[in-house]
């Protein structure tokens, strides 16, 4: 599903299964002016995504 797909879909969350993808996926979603306070994350990834 693209950002695009995700903003329009305006979910009340969405949960993110990444690794390496992480970081460019974060990026896709606040350009595509996802509202990135309510991505959750596998655990793990949160502390590295933070203060993005």
């Amino acid at each position: 599903m693209s950002a695009t797909a995700i903003k329009a879909a305006s979910p009340d969350v969405t949960l993110v299964i990444a690794f390496d993808q992480t970081k460019p996926l974060l990026k896709a979603f606040a350009s595509a002016g996802v509202d990135t306070k309510k991505l959750y994350f596998v655990a793990g990834l949160s502390n590295r995504f933070e203060r993005m």
